[in-house]
C-alpha cells in the first residue's frame, strides 16, 4: 500500500528533547565537507609556504654559490698574479746574474789582454821615441851642412867682396884723378871764362842781354849736378 505523506503539523509539545529532522544530517554533511575543505586549504597553504621557503633556500644557496664561485674566481686570479709576479721576479733575477756573469767575464778577459795592449802600447811608444830621435839627428846633419855651406858661401863672398872693394878702390883711385884733372879743366876754363859782364855785354847781342846771361848760368848748374850724380853712381857701383 501507499505510504500517505506526512502531515505537516507542529510537533508536540511534550518537553522531551527534539530529534532531528529529515534534512538536518545533510547540512552537518555539508558542514564537514566545508571543514575538510579548510583543513586542505590551510593544508595546501602550508605546502606552499613550505615550498616558498624551500625555494627562498635555493635562492640563497643559489646566491651563496654564485658568490663562492666568484670568490674562487677572484681567489684563482689573485694566485695567476702572484704566479706572474714571481716568474717576472725570477726572470728579472736571473737576467741580472746573467749580466754580472757577463760583465764579470769580460773584465776577466780585459784583464788578461791588459797586459798585452801595454805591451804593445809600450812597442809604439819606443817606435815613437826612436823616429823622434832619428827625426833630431837628421835635423842636426842638416843643420851643420846648412851652417857649412853658409859659412863656404859667406867666405866666398868675402873674397868677391873684397876683390869688388880693391877694384872699387882703383876705380875710385881712377875717378879721383878724373876728378882732379876735370877740376882743374874746368877752372881753367872758368878762367878763360872769367869775363865781366860790360865784355858780355858788348859780345851779345842787343836785345835781352840779360836772359843769356840767367840761361849760361843755368848750363852752368845744371853740368855740375850731373857731373855730381855721375860720380855718386860709380863710387856706388864700387863699393857693390
Amino acid at each position: 500500500m501507499a505510504r500517505a505523506p506526512p502531515l505537516d503539523c507542529p510537533p508536540w509539545d511534550t518537553g522531551a528533547p527534539s530529534f532531528p529532522s529529515v534534512g538536518e544530517p545533510a547540512a552537518a554533511e555539508a558542514a564537514a565537507t566545508t571543514t575538510t575543505a579548510a583543513a586542505a586549504a590551510a593544508a595546501a597553504a602550508a605546502a606552499a609556504a613550505t615550498a616558498a621557503a624551500a625555494a627562498k633556500r635555493r635562492g640563497g644557496e643559489q646566491q651563496q654559490q654564485q658568490q663562492q664561485q666568484q670568490q674562487a674566481q677572484q681567489q684563482q686570479q689573485q694566485q695567476h698574479q702572484l704566479l706572474l709576479l714571481l716568474q717576472n721576479h725570477t726572470h728579472h733575477q736571473q737576467h741580472h746574474r746573467q749580466q754580472q756573469q757577463h760583465q764579470h767575464h769580460c773584465q776577466q778577459q780585459q784583464q788578461q789582454h791588459h797586459p798585452q795592449h801595454q805591451q804593445q802600447q809600450k812597442q809604439q811608444q819606443q817606435q815613437q821615441q826612436h823616429q823622434h830621435q832619428q827625426q833630431q839627428q837628421q835635423q842636426q846633419e842638416e843643420g851643420e851642412r846648412s851652417s857649412s855651406s853658409s859659412s863656404s858661401s859667406s867666405s866666398s863672398s868675402k873674397s868677391s867682396n873684397s876683390s869688388k872693394s880693391n877694384s872699387s878702390k882703383s876705380s875710385n883711385n881712377s875717378k879721383n884723378s878724373n876728378s882732379s884733372s876735370n877740376r882743374s879743366s874746368s877752372s881753367s876754363s872758368k878762367k878763360d871764362s872769367a869775363l865781366t859782364n860790360d865784355e858780355l855785354a858788348l859780345m851779345l847781342p842787343t836785345e835781352n842781354p840779360g836772359k843769356y846771361i840767367q840761361k849760361k848760368k843755368e848750363t852752368k848748374k845744371e853740368t855740375k849736378k850731373e857731373t855730381k850724380k855721375e860720380t855718386k853712381k860709380e863710387t856706388h857701383k864700387g863699393t857693390q
